[in-house]
Formats: C-alpha cells, sequence, structure tokens
C-alpha cells in the first residue's frame, strides 16, 4: 500500500524552517548561519541546524552552538527521500531549524549532474530561502544581480536577504532601496565591512590551523553582530512560511537501549556525519563521549568504539604520548570487540604515523601498518564523492550494500602485513550524471578482524 501525506502511519513535520543560501562560495553563508543560531539561542528560542554538502567542520560548529547534533542534507548521498527523513530526524524539539547551504544557490553536484545539490534539498523540504551576497562593489546593480537568481527556478522561493561587507549607511540605503524593488522579498540587514573582515568566513582557520576551534569569545562577537544588524523577527516570520510535508512515523522513533558505544570526541577527533551518531542512537546504543587525547582509559561497559576523523596531523605528538589510552584501545581490540574508526583514526590505529616533516611517531599498533602523510599540514584535502559497498569478506557486507559519502585524505598507509579491503569503491556519481562514466571499481580501507574496521571514507549510512 501506497501511504500518501494523509495515511496513516505518517508524521507531520512542520517545525519552522529556513534555509541560508549564498549567491556563491565565500559570501558569509557558514558565519551568518552560525550568528543566527547564536543570535536566536540568547532570545530564548530553540533552533536546531543541518548543513547541505559535506561540512564536518560546520555541523561542528552548529552542535558547539546549539547543543544538538546537526545533521548533513546531501540530495546525492541521501536522495529526496532521505533528506526528508534525516531533516525529520534533526528537528525533534526544536522551535526552528536553520539549513546551512553550500557554496553558490544552484551549482550543480558535479559538472554533469542531473543533481543540484541545494536547490534539490530545498524543494525536498519545502524551504524558504535567505539569500547572503558580497555586497562589495554593489550599489542600485544589486537589484539585477538578485533578480536573476529570483528568476533561474521560480520554484525556489527567496523571501529574504542579507548583505554581507556593506561600507557604510549610505551604501546599506543602497543596497535596501535595491531589495525593496524585488517582488516578495525582504531585506532583513547587512554586515558592515569591518565586522566581516574581523570574522570572515575562513577567519576560525588561524586559530592552530584547526577550523574546528572557535573561542567562546569569538562565538559571542558572532552572535553579537547578527542581533544588532539582523532582523531576527522577519527571519522567524520566513521560517514560518515554509509549507509542512510527511515522513514514515517510525523514522523518528528509537528502540530502547541495547548496549554503550564510546565516540571520540574532543579537539582531535570529532569530524563525522553526525547522522550517523543519531541513527546508532536511534537502533538502541548508548553513546558515550571519550577524549583519545587525556582520557588514560575507555569509559566503562562499552560494547564498541567509533573513532571519528579530525586532526592527527596537528595532534599527533600528544596522541602518542597518552600510551594509556593506546593501551587500552589495543586491548580492548585484543578482547574481541567491535570497533570502526574512519579518516584520520585510522592512521590513529597504525603502528606508526609519519608526518609531512618526515618525524615518525608510534601509535596504537592495532592495524600492523604505517601511515604516511599525503600532504603539508596548513594544506586542505580535496574532497571525492564515493560509492561504497562493503566487501564480502567483512561482516558489514549483509548491512552496507550500497552507500554513499566522499574521501577527504591526507593519509594514506603502507600496510606492513596483507590486510584485506572493507569496501568496493567507486568514484563519483555515475548513474547520476548526464554523460555516464567508465566504471572504476577499487578496493578501500582495512578489514582488521572481524569486529575490527577501518576506512578514510565518510559515509552516510542513511
Amino acid at each position: 500500500m501506497t501511504l500518501t501525506d494523509d495515511s496513516p502511519g505518517r508524521e507531520k513535520i512542520d517545525v519552522p524552517r529556513v534555509a541560508i543560501c549564498g549567491t556563491k562560495g565565500g559570501a558569509g553563508v557558514s558565519s551568518v548561519t552560525l550568528g543566527l543560531l547564536l543570535a536566536l539561542k540568547k532570545a530564548g528560542g530553540a533552533p536546531t541546524a543541518s548543513k547541505i554538502g559535506p561540512g564536518l567542520v560546520t555541523t561542528t560548529h552548529h552542535r558547539r552552538v546549539t547543543g544538538r547534533l546537526s545533521h548533513t542534507l546531501d540530495a546525492w548521498m541521501l536522495g529526496a527521500q532521505g533528506v526528508q527523513e534525516s531533516f525529520a530526524r534533526s528537528c525533534a524539539g526544536a522551535e526552528l531549524a536553520l539549513v546551512e547551504g553550500q557554496a553558490a544557490l544552484f551549482d550543480r553536484h558535479c559538472a554533469d549532474s542531473s543533481i543540484q545539490r541545494e536547490v534539490d534539498v530545498l524543494k525536498a523540504l519545502r524551504l524558504p530561502v535567505i539569500l547572503v551576497f558580497d555586497a562589495r562593489g554593489l550599489g542600485a546593480t544589486a537589484e539585477t544581480l538578485l533578480s536573476g537568481y529570483l528568476r533561474w527556478d521560480p520554484e525556489v522561493r527567496i523571501r529574504g536577504v542579507i548583505a554581507n561587507y556593506v561600507r557604510d549607511a549610505e551604501h546599506q540605503r543602497q543596497i535596501r532601496e535595491a531589495v525593496s524593488k524585488l517582488p516578495g522579498v525582504s531585506y532583513l540587514g547587512g554586515i558592515f565591512a569591518a565586522d566581516g573582515d574581523r570574522f570572515g568566513g575562513r577567519a576560525s582557520i588561524q586559530l592552530n590551523r584547526n577550523p574546528s576551534l572557535l573561542t567562546r569569545n569569538q562565538l559571542i562577537r558572532l552572535g553579537g553582530i547578527i542581533e544588532k544588524e539582523i532582523d531576527l523577527a522577519a527571519v522567524q516570520r520566513i521560517a514560518e512560511e515554509a509549507e509542512p510535508f510527511t515522513v514514515d512515523a517510525t523514522v523518528t522513533q528509537s528502540a530502547s537501549r541495547r548496549c554503550r558505544i564510546a565516540v571520540a570526541d574532543d579537539q582531535a577527533f570529532h569530524l563525522t556525519i553526525q547522522d550517523n551518531l543519531d541513527l546508532l542512537r536511534r537502533a538502541g546504543a548508548e553513546l558515550v563521549p571519550f577524549s583519545p587525547l587525556v582520557d588514560k582509559a575507555l569509559p566503562e561497559n562499552v560494547q564498541g568504539v567509533y573513532l571519528s576523523s579530525g586532526y592527527l596531523h596537528l595532534y599527533a605528538e600528544d596522541l602518542a604520548s597518552n600510551v594509556a589510552m593506546l593501551t587500552a584501545l589495543r586491548a580492548f581490540v585484543q578482547r574481541g570487540e567491535f570497533l570502526y574508526a574512519e579518516g584520520a583514526a585510522v592512521a590513529y590505529l597504525s603502528d606508526r604515523v609519519v608526518r609531512s616533516d618526515g618525524a615518525t611517531l608510534p601509535m596504537a599498533r592495532i592495524t600492523g601498518a604505517t601511515a604516511l602523510s599525503q600532504m603539508q599540514d596548513y594544506e586542505e584535502p580535496e574532497t571525492t564523492f564515493v560509492e561504497a559497498a562493503a566487501s564480502d569478506d567483512s561482516a558489514l557486507a549483509e548491512h552496507m550494500k550500497l552507500v554513499r559519502g566522499f574521501r577527504a585524505n591526507r593519509w594514506t598507509l603502507r600496510q606492513d602485513r596483507p590486510l584485506k579491503p572493507l569496501f568496493r569503491v567507486r568514484e563519483q556519481c555515475e548513474q547520476d550524471c548526464v554523460t555516464a562514466k567508465a566504471e572504476t571499481v577499487t578496493g578501500e580501507g582495512v578489514i582488521i578482524s572481524q569486529k575490527v574496521f577501518g576506512t578514510m571514507l565518510q559515509l552516510h549510512w542513511g
């Protein structure tokens, strides 16, 4: 039987919600979204946030501010139904949901893909849009620029505009007048250039080269800028225009507790697709955070360990010096318990790591491999999208027949003993592209034992 929106067994999702999107990369979408979350919380609200595309640093910021997991909403990884289900889980109990965009509003997943990453999410979630644009060098011309975005796809409902890098009061007046000529669009305010320069989109990367670390003072300052310059009441009104949709009622239900899983969560390891943590919790797992940097032992009575990716290249010496934790992980694995590591955490499980400066440091001695840095510490790895299926040799094969995600390799493994690959991987989105590409399937990851797995991929289990 096909369920309709009015069928029994469907749950109505009608939380006020709005997307914060940009006219281009670097327009200031992340800073505006984070500032809105801070200002809304200060005003007594209970906001939540999600991210379109693979922005794990961004979802970390969201979680710090809201205290809630921030989900990754990607049309290619999840499809329309998966996007709706992930969003439904993320906004349970929230009073308002912000969805942060990725790069430019109408960009596609790849050059010849049929999927528009942001637009497909906007339509699946029936989201009104607040558009952020860089106002430098624009006055009355802003009307021409913005009207083009309004005309491009009439199904995308742009309802508000925020200008970034406004020069002065006169410039603000010009932008406000230009936006006033756009039908159905409100000017919500502008962020002055002095404030934008002090807290630019990538300013946080200067913090020990770890963009996930923002100081309390920086957060307070950003929230204060938004509170002063942006019409929060108008943001709320736009969010309330979102049309409801329904999902299968079982999507938001949780099972009773079945096990305890220790999850790495500190400065070194915290980059993960947070939906995965939510899915684990709803399947009956009690998630217990721990720090590979400072803790001397794993949490008590845990049946599994989830090592998320992060910044091993910045904290390798500190991690190597915490011998007690390395020993505890090794003993946990030797007892035959379950462990899953992704990204940089796979290098942490290796016998040793060789950093970009040539320094060699001992690690957990679990994989029987050496991890080699692929780039300088200051370099940012490129993201490659992938499809993966667990290899037949893996205990995960029954549960991971086909999953999607991405790879951002900083580390590569030199195996000192042969290990079977964990996944069969195909890069990019061949079946979704207009022009089909030759299928190339490669092995990836390592099966260390029947219950211990490592992968450089960040996969969305949804």
